[in-house]
Order: structure tokens, then sequence, then C-alpha cells
């Protein structure tokens, strides 16, 4: 079984809030562990029941794209905060790590798969969090957000 994250991380209390506001249907959660900070989680595929329809895999879809789309408007309103998008998936013990880094309204860098990806580490940096001895993110890990599961009225 496979683990997905998708979604951003702050250090601003402000933006975490702004953006929860922006986006009822996500996650929020403050971190202390390995950073003092806020993770927010967009729905993701894995959420849906099985007897879920093409409209509702369609929406959580639409639902990151808005989010991610969304994050230089932002990171404008907050131009002295870092706002990391991660996109995170996991299978058999081996992660890819995609992402960008914004400041001031801009991308100040990509992360895309492939032979160049970067490591967790490195997308996350400018938010100073120190990863477990594994190189883990415990926010990016099962269990750590309670996975909705959109069910249908007729199920």
């Amino acid at each position: 079984m496979g683990y997905r994250f998708k979604g951003l991380v702050t250090l601003d209390p402000r933006v975490a809030e702004v953006a929860l506001a922006n986006w009822p249907f996500c996650q929020l959660k403050r971190e202390e562990q390995q950073f003092s900070g806020y993770i927010l989680r967009c729905p993701d595929e894995n959420d849906l029941h099985p007897t879920d329809g093409d409209a509702e895999w369609e929406r959580v879809i639409d639902q990151a794209d808005q989010v991610r789309s969304s994050l230089p408007a932002l990171s404008n309103r907050f131009p002295e905060s870092w706002l990391i998008y991660v996109e995170v998936e996991c299978f058999g013990g081996t992660c890819q790590n995609t992402g960008a880094q914004y400041l001031a309204g801009s991308a100040v860098a990509t992360f895309e798969a492939g032979e160049a990806e970067a490591d967790l580490a490195t997308i996350l940096s400018p938010l100073g969090i120190q990863l477990d001895e594994d190189q883990h993110f415990r926010p990016f890990t099962r269990g750590y957000f309670e996975r909705r599961r959109y069910r249908r009225n007729d199920v």
C-alpha cells in the first residue's frame, strides 16, 4: 500500500489561518516536533470511497489544483513568509518528492520528479525542518492525518 500527500508547509500561523479559510476542504495541523509550524493537507484520491465515480475523483484533483494555483497569490499576501508546496508519493519504501518554494509571491525554486529529483530535506530547507534519522518528516507519514473518507449516502 502506498502513501500520498499534497499540501502546504509554513511557519507562519497567519498563512495557515488564511489557507484553511480559503480551502476549507483541506486539513490543517500544527507540528511541534520536527519544527514549529503548520501543515495543510489537500484531499487525496485515497480519501474517496471505492464506489465513488469520476466526478468525485475530478473534484478531489481540482481541489489540489486550486490550492497549487493559488499559492503565488497567498505568498504575495505574506511576502516575508516561506510557503512550501509538497507532493509526496511513497510506495514500497521508495518516495518521490516534488514541490515548490514560494517567497514574496514568486516560486523561488521548483522541484520535479526525474533524474535531478531533489530530496525532501532540500525542498523543506527554507523552513529549517530537521528530518529524523531515516530522513522522514512525520507529517508525511501514514496516520499523521486522519484520512477523510467521503462516503456515498447509498453505501
